[in-house]
Protein backbone atom coordinates (compact mmCIF):
# COMPACT_ATOMS: atom_id res chain seq x y z
CA UNK A 1 0.00 0.00 0.00
CA UNK A 2 1.31 3.94 -0.79
CA UNK A 3 0.92 4.55 3.17
CA UNK A 4 3.15 1.92 3.83
CA UNK A 5 5.88 2.70 1.08
CA UNK A 6 5.03 6.86 2.11
CA UNK A 7 5.78 5.52 6.02
CA UNK A 8 8.92 3.98 5.14
CA UNK A 9 10.16 6.76 2.59
CA UNK A 10 9.40 9.57 5.98
CA UNK A 11 11.72 7.33 8.15
CA UNK A 12 14.19 7.43 6.00
CA UNK A 13 14.18 11.65 4.76
CA UNK A 14 15.95 14.32 6.37
CA UNK A 15 15.86 18.17 5.13
CA UNK A 16 19.29 19.24 4.43
CA UNK A 17 18.37 22.95 4.20
CA UNK A 18 15.02 24.77 4.19
CA UNK A 19 15.83 27.53 1.65
CA UNK A 20 15.33 26.24 -1.67
CA UNK A 21 14.42 27.55 -4.81
CA UNK A 22 11.88 25.32 -6.21
CA UNK A 23 10.50 21.28 -5.56
CA UNK A 24 12.80 20.15 -8.10
CA UNK A 25 15.67 21.72 -5.75
CA UNK A 26 13.94 21.29 -2.56
CA UNK A 27 14.10 17.15 -3.64
CA UNK A 28 18.15 17.41 -4.36
CA UNK A 29 18.63 19.13 -1.00
CA UNK A 30 17.03 16.30 0.59
CA UNK A 31 19.04 13.31 1.88
CA UNK A 32 17.89 10.00 1.95
CA UNK A 33 20.40 7.73 4.33
CA UNK A 34 19.99 3.91 2.96
CA UNK A 35 17.25 4.93 0.53
CA UNK A 36 16.24 1.71 -1.99
CA UNK A 37 15.42 2.97 -5.37
CA UNK A 38 11.95 1.95 -5.09
CA UNK A 39 11.72 4.47 -2.54
CA UNK A 40 13.77 7.15 -4.56
CA UNK A 41 10.59 6.61 -6.95
CA UNK A 42 7.92 6.56 -4.67
CA UNK A 43 9.32 10.34 -3.51
CA UNK A 44 8.73 11.42 -7.29
CA UNK A 45 5.36 9.89 -6.85
CA UNK A 46 4.18 11.71 -3.64
CA UNK A 47 5.29 15.29 -5.45
CA UNK A 48 2.09 14.62 -7.62
CA UNK A 49 -0.42 13.34 -4.52
CA UNK A 50 -2.93 16.32 -4.35
CA UNK A 51 -1.92 17.02 -0.76
CA UNK A 52 1.53 17.79 -2.15
CA UNK A 53 0.31 19.68 -5.43
CA UNK A 54 -2.15 21.72 -3.83
CA UNK A 55 0.61 23.23 -1.82
CA UNK A 56 3.31 23.52 -4.64
CA UNK A 57 0.43 25.96 -6.01
CA UNK A 58 -0.47 27.52 -2.44
CA UNK A 59 -0.14 31.59 -2.85
CA UNK A 60 2.11 33.13 0.28
CA UNK A 61 0.13 36.14 -0.16
CA UNK A 62 -3.69 37.09 0.11
CA UNK A 63 -5.79 40.38 0.60
CA UNK A 64 -7.94 39.18 3.46
CA UNK A 65 -8.46 36.51 5.83
CA UNK A 66 -11.51 35.76 4.42
CA UNK A 67 -9.86 34.61 1.49
CA UNK A 68 -7.47 32.53 2.83
CA UNK A 69 -10.63 31.40 4.82
CA UNK A 70 -12.52 30.61 1.61
CA UNK A 71 -9.47 29.36 0.33
CA UNK A 72 -8.85 26.85 2.84
CA UNK A 73 -12.94 25.83 3.15
CA UNK A 74 -12.77 24.39 -0.66
CA UNK A 75 -10.04 21.79 0.28
CA UNK A 76 -11.27 18.35 0.86
CA UNK A 77 -8.69 18.12 3.74
CA UNK A 78 -10.32 20.91 6.06
CA UNK A 79 -14.02 18.99 5.33
CA UNK A 80 -14.09 18.41 9.13
CA UNK A 81 -13.42 21.59 10.56
CA UNK A 82 -16.09 24.04 11.90
CA UNK A 83 -16.37 27.38 10.35
CA UNK A 84 -15.70 28.97 13.42
CA UNK A 85 -12.44 26.63 14.11
CA UNK A 86 -11.16 26.98 10.04
CA UNK A 87 -11.63 30.53 10.67
CA UNK A 88 -8.97 30.98 13.66
CA UNK A 89 -6.97 29.00 12.11
CA UNK A 90 -7.40 30.90 9.02
CA UNK A 91 -6.66 34.28 11.16
CA UNK A 92 -3.71 32.74 12.91
CA UNK A 93 -2.13 31.18 9.87
CA UNK A 94 -1.71 34.88 8.56
CA UNK A 95 1.01 37.96 9.86
CA UNK A 96 1.23 41.44 8.24
CA UNK A 97 3.20 41.24 4.98
CA UNK A 98 3.74 43.85 2.52
CA UNK A 99 1.68 46.29 0.78
CA UNK A 100 -1.42 46.13 3.03
CA UNK A 101 -1.25 42.29 2.04
CA UNK A 102 -1.63 39.25 4.84
CA UNK A 103 1.63 36.53 4.52
CA UNK A 104 1.24 33.20 5.98
CA UNK A 105 3.53 32.64 8.91
CA UNK A 106 4.58 29.22 7.18
CA UNK A 107 5.35 29.92 3.48
CA UNK A 108 4.37 26.47 1.23
CA UNK A 109 7.74 25.70 0.87
CA UNK A 110 7.72 25.53 4.35
CA UNK A 111 4.74 23.33 4.75
CA UNK A 112 5.92 20.94 1.90
CA UNK A 113 8.89 19.86 3.65
CA UNK A 114 6.83 19.52 7.10
CA UNK A 115 4.89 16.80 4.84
CA UNK A 116 8.44 15.04 4.74
CA UNK A 117 9.17 16.05 8.38
CA UNK A 118 7.64 13.14 10.48
CA UNK A 119 10.66 11.11 10.79
CA UNK A 120 12.54 14.39 12.28
CA UNK A 121 10.93 13.74 15.52
CA UNK A 122 11.65 10.23 16.00
CA UNK A 123 14.89 11.03 17.64
CA UNK A 124 14.02 14.15 20.10
CA UNK A 125 10.92 12.23 20.68
CA UNK A 126 12.93 9.14 22.06
CA UNK A 127 15.22 11.08 23.70
CA UNK A 128 12.09 13.79 25.69
CA UNK A 129 10.66 10.25 26.88
CA UNK A 130 14.37 8.35 28.10
CA UNK A 131 15.05 11.66 29.82
CA UNK A 132 11.74 11.83 31.76
CA UNK A 133 12.01 15.16 32.35
CA UNK A 134 8.79 17.17 30.16
CA UNK A 135 5.61 15.17 29.83
CA UNK A 136 5.15 13.31 26.60
CA UNK A 137 1.75 12.50 25.40
CA UNK A 138 1.14 11.22 21.70
CA UNK A 139 -2.20 12.82 20.22
CA UNK A 140 -3.02 11.24 17.08
CA UNK A 141 -5.99 10.39 14.66
CA UNK A 142 -6.32 7.64 12.76
CA UNK A 143 -3.70 6.58 10.37
CA UNK A 144 -3.53 8.75 7.56
CA UNK A 145 -0.45 9.67 4.53
CA UNK A 146 1.47 11.91 6.79
CA UNK A 147 1.25 9.56 9.66
CA UNK A 148 1.30 6.22 8.42
CA UNK A 149 0.64 2.70 10.21
CA UNK A 150 4.33 2.00 9.98
CA UNK A 151 5.01 5.15 11.87
CA UNK A 152 2.90 4.32 14.34
CA UNK A 153 4.84 1.39 14.65
CA UNK A 154 7.37 2.89 15.22
CA UNK A 155 6.35 5.21 18.47
CA UNK A 156 5.04 1.42 19.52
CA UNK A 157 8.56 0.56 19.87
CA UNK A 158 9.05 3.11 22.63
CA UNK A 159 6.10 5.32 23.20
CA UNK A 160 4.57 3.84 26.46
CA UNK A 161 1.09 2.78 25.52
CA UNK A 162 0.00 4.92 28.41
CA UNK A 163 1.63 8.36 27.26
CA UNK A 164 -0.13 7.66 23.43
CA UNK A 165 -4.17 9.02 22.60
CA UNK A 166 -5.60 7.24 19.36
CA UNK A 167 -8.59 9.22 18.56
CA UNK A 168 -10.05 7.25 15.11
CA UNK A 169 -13.05 9.55 14.73
CA UNK A 170 -10.64 12.23 13.62
CA UNK A 171 -7.85 12.49 10.92
CA UNK A 172 -4.23 14.19 11.02
CA UNK A 173 -5.68 17.36 11.67
CA UNK A 174 -6.90 16.17 15.03
CA UNK A 175 -6.37 19.86 16.82
CA UNK A 176 -8.24 21.70 14.15
CA UNK A 177 -11.18 18.80 13.97
CA UNK A 178 -11.40 18.34 17.94
CA UNK A 179 -9.22 21.31 19.76
CA UNK A 180 -11.35 21.21 22.96
CA UNK A 181 -11.10 17.57 23.31
CA UNK A 182 -7.61 17.96 22.68
CA UNK A 183 -6.89 20.63 24.89
CA UNK A 184 -8.65 18.65 27.70
CA UNK A 185 -6.53 15.62 26.79
CA UNK A 186 -3.55 18.08 27.69
CA UNK A 187 -4.71 19.35 30.59
CA UNK A 188 -5.85 16.05 32.10
CA UNK A 189 -1.92 14.77 31.58
CA UNK A 190 -0.51 17.85 32.99
CA UNK A 191 -2.75 17.04 36.15
CA UNK A 192 -1.58 13.62 36.15
CA UNK A 193 2.31 14.60 35.79
CA UNK A 194 2.33 17.65 38.26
Amino acid sequence: SWGLTLGSLLMQISTANLNFSSEKEFFFSITLSGCKFSELLCSAFLIKLNAFKSTQVKQANWHSVDAYYQFLRRHKAYKRITDEHLLTYAKNSLEAGEQAELTLRFSPKQELANYFGTPLIMKPLQQLIADNKVPVQLIIGKPSMFISQQVRQMWDKFVPKEQMTVLNDYGHLLPLEAPELCAKLIFQKLKLTS
